[in-house]
Protein backbone atom coordinates (compact mmCIF):
# COMPACT_ATOMS: atom_id res chain seq x y z
CA UNK A 1 0.00 0.00 0.00
CA UNK A 2 2.45 2.73 0.68
CA UNK A 3 4.21 1.94 -2.51
CA UNK A 4 1.11 3.04 -4.40
CA UNK A 5 1.05 6.05 -2.30
CA UNK A 6 4.17 7.19 -2.86
CA UNK A 7 3.77 6.56 -6.46
CA UNK A 8 0.74 8.58 -6.46
CA UNK A 9 2.77 11.55 -4.80
CA UNK A 10 5.30 11.23 -6.73
CA UNK A 11 8.21 10.39 -3.80
CA UNK A 12 9.90 7.95 -2.19
CA UNK A 13 8.45 5.37 0.73
CA UNK A 14 11.56 6.05 2.73
CA UNK A 15 10.27 9.88 2.32
CA UNK A 16 7.22 8.85 2.95
CA UNK A 17 8.24 6.89 6.04
CA UNK A 18 10.56 8.78 7.48
CA UNK A 19 10.87 11.95 5.91
CA UNK A 20 13.99 11.48 4.96
CA UNK A 21 16.30 10.95 1.66
CA UNK A 22 16.04 12.57 -1.52
CA UNK A 23 12.28 13.31 -2.30
CA UNK A 24 11.69 12.80 -5.96
CA UNK A 25 11.46 16.28 -8.33
CA UNK A 26 7.93 16.81 -9.12
CA UNK A 27 6.70 15.73 -12.78
CA UNK A 28 3.77 17.54 -14.19
CA UNK A 29 0.89 15.87 -15.25
CA UNK A 30 2.10 16.60 -18.98
CA UNK A 31 5.31 14.56 -18.39
CA UNK A 32 3.77 11.64 -16.14
CA UNK A 33 1.36 10.98 -19.12
CA UNK A 34 3.80 10.82 -21.89
CA UNK A 35 6.03 8.65 -19.46
CA UNK A 36 3.55 6.31 -18.60
CA UNK A 37 3.14 6.09 -22.64
CA UNK A 38 6.85 5.57 -23.61
CA UNK A 39 6.66 3.27 -20.62
CA UNK A 40 4.40 1.04 -22.50
CA UNK A 41 6.28 0.51 -25.71
CA UNK A 42 9.28 -2.05 -26.63
CA UNK A 43 12.91 -1.24 -26.02
CA UNK A 44 13.52 -0.46 -29.57
CA UNK A 45 10.34 2.12 -29.55
CA UNK A 46 11.67 3.42 -26.45
CA UNK A 47 14.85 4.36 -27.44
CA UNK A 48 13.22 6.11 -30.72
CA UNK A 49 11.37 8.23 -28.58
CA UNK A 50 14.38 9.25 -26.25
CA UNK A 51 16.50 9.68 -29.35
CA UNK A 52 13.31 11.65 -31.22
CA UNK A 53 12.86 13.83 -27.84
CA UNK A 54 17.20 14.51 -27.80
CA UNK A 55 17.24 16.18 -30.95
CA UNK A 56 13.90 18.43 -30.66
CA UNK A 57 15.84 19.03 -27.32
CA UNK A 58 17.99 21.28 -29.46
CA UNK A 59 15.72 22.43 -32.01
CA UNK A 60 13.21 23.97 -29.38
CA UNK A 61 15.23 24.42 -25.85
CA UNK A 62 12.65 25.48 -22.99
CA UNK A 63 14.19 29.11 -23.21
CA UNK A 64 12.62 30.01 -26.12
CA UNK A 65 9.19 28.42 -25.88
CA UNK A 66 6.51 31.26 -25.43
CA UNK A 67 4.30 28.91 -23.84
CA UNK A 68 5.14 25.14 -22.53
CA UNK A 69 1.56 24.01 -23.08
CA UNK A 70 0.43 21.44 -25.84
CA UNK A 71 -2.69 20.69 -27.13
CA UNK A 72 -4.28 17.37 -27.45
Amino acid sequence: MAVKIAKALNTSVEYLVTGEGQEREACTPWAMAVAETVDKLNDTGKKIVFDVAKGLETQYPLENLSSTRVAN
